[in-house]
């Protein structure tokens, strides 16, 4: 247990379907740790849709006098640094795109991967199948991404996980309908609260561009003693 050993980790936001209004999450007691991170994910996230983080302080765990800690947020696309996307057919034209971290395919009345250009001609499922061929192409694909088509939806992941992301975008969304999958880290240092204030307690606001299912943990670090529960209550472990 040499990670949670060193800091205390606990469930900020449980997972849930959250909608398009700001919810905020329990408020973490920051007396004993030097600072807290926030790891926040939420899956079905729409085209130019996201999320954004902010964390806030309040007097106590109920949240009272909660106010924003300044600079302390991050705002999240599913356009932008996706963990997973989706790109579904739906009857896309000649010459809709699709750009994958930087690369373009286009669609055309055949299927050309030296030219990265996918097939269109056929069903949504048959044009999902050579989309994905052109994308996993040995020599014109995406590197470090895979796909996989099913039915009319290309999935899209990462060969490493954490070693890269995802940027997706389409020509015409309508066609090619993107949908991912999004995860942000939003820290601060104790000393961003105001203390002097009495303002002891950190917590995590999420708001959400749509609706999406959602959720965060918290990670208290640097702490000032060895918490005999680095777990919080609920979580289980295995080592």
């Amino acid at each position: 247990m040499y990670i949670v050993g060193e800091n205390k980790i606990d469930v900020a936001l449980i997972p849930a379907s959250q909608g398009a209004t700001a919810v905020t999450g329990e408020y973490f007691k920051m007396d004993d740790a030097q600072n807290i991170a926030f790891a926040f994910t939420a899956t079905g996230v729409d085209n130019d849709e996201g999320s954004s983080l902010q964390v806030v302080q309040a007097t106590d765990a109920e949240g009272t006098d909660s106010k924003n800690v300044t600079g302390a947020t991050v705002d999240l696309s599913a356009n932008s640094g996706a963990t997973e996307a989706t790109v579904q057919s739906d009857d896309p034209d000649v010459d809709d795109t699709v750009t994958i971290n930087g690369i373009v395919f286009t669609a055309k009345t055949s299927e050309d991967t030296d030219d990265r250009e996918f097939d269109q001609s056929g069903t949504d499922a048959q044009t999902a199948t050579s989309l994905a061929n052109c994308v996993n192409d040995a020599d014109n694909g995406v590197p470090g991404v895979s796909a996989t088509a099913s039915t009319d939806t290309v999935t899209l992941t990462v060969d490493e996980p954490g070693e890269l992301a995802l940027d997706v975008e389409t020509s015409d969304n309508t066609n090619l309908v993107v949908t991912a999958t999004i995860t942000g880290i939003v820290e601060i240092r104790d000393g961003a609260l105001d203390t002097d204030d009495n303002f002891g307690y950190a917590a995590l606001t999420v708001d959400n561009d749509s609706d999406v299912v959602c959720g965060a943990m918290a990670i208290r670090g640097n702490l000032r003693y060895s918490a005999p529960d680095q777990v919080g209550a609920g979580l289980q472990i295995g080592v």
